[in-house]
């Protein structure tokens, strides 16, 4: 914003112009604070905080699951997560970067990318859908449209302390599409869907959203994930 006004109002160059936004508002890393010589997510140590792990390849009611994500469920990356429940959005923001810089070309032929929602009330308390703000950002950088018809029927309980059983009893017939018109359905049909969520854990939450998906026609889904838990 500022970088806008400086421009159009005071017509100075755009090296002078990154340089007063260098002086008043230092780049600082997103987990530590760490002031960087760069305007970039993560400084490097907090970047190796985070352990790197292969992507994960799957079949769920014949629909083919990739899931990529920046890397294990600890560190910095873990502290980014975190910040969703102090009602801070920055997080997000510097998950949505780190996602674009390595998983971006994995979604290029995608014909929409979904966020996992939150129930009204909960997106209501927090004022804000982490999962949502980072599908947007990688929707500016790809080109592909961002598609938020799927929504949560029932509000469900926190499943971070739940095994696996119950993890799949609770999010039975959980999300839902307005309607099963032929619209719908020839705009599903034969899609490549990209889910994007904070976190992975058991795949619980993206199968439920993949079982409506695969009754619309979907044949191919990636998720995107700031982190795995493993």
């Amino acid at each position: 914003m500022w970088s806008t006004v400086l421009r159009t109002s005071l017509h100075l160059p755009s090296t002078l112009i990154e340089r007063i936004e260098q002086a008043i508002f230092p780049p600082l890393c997103s987990s530590c604070r760490t002031r960087m010589p760069l305007r970039v997510p993560l400084c490097r140590t907090c970047q190796t905080s985070s352990r790197r792990i292969l992507p994960l390849t799957y079949q769920h009611r014949h629909v083919t699951v990739n899931v990529y994500s920046i890397g294990a469920y600890e560190g910095a990356i873990q502290k980014l997560i975190l910040s969703k429940n102090y009602g801070q959005a920055y997080g997000a923001q510097a998950l949505a970067q780190l996602l674009a810089a390595e998983h971006l070309d994995k979604i290029m032929d995608a014909q929409c990318i979904m966020p996992v929602p939150l129930h009204w009330s909960r997106k209501m308390w927090r004022g804000f859908n982490q999962s949502e703000i980072i599908a947007r950002h990688l929707s500016r950088h790809s080109h592909v449209p961002v598609d938020t018809h799927m929504h949560r029927a029932t509000k469900t309980p926190q499943l971070t302390r739940l095994s696996i059983t119950e993890r799949n009893a609770i999010m039975q017939n959980v999300f839902a599409l307005p309607g099963n018109s032929l619209a719908h359905k020839v705009h599903y049909h034969g899609a490549h869907v990209v889910i994007v969520d904070d976190v992975y854990t058991t795949g619980t939450t993206v199968k439920s959203m993949i079982t409506v998906l695969k009754k619309m026609g979907v044949r191919r889904v990636t998720v995107l994930v700031a982190a795995r838990v493993i």
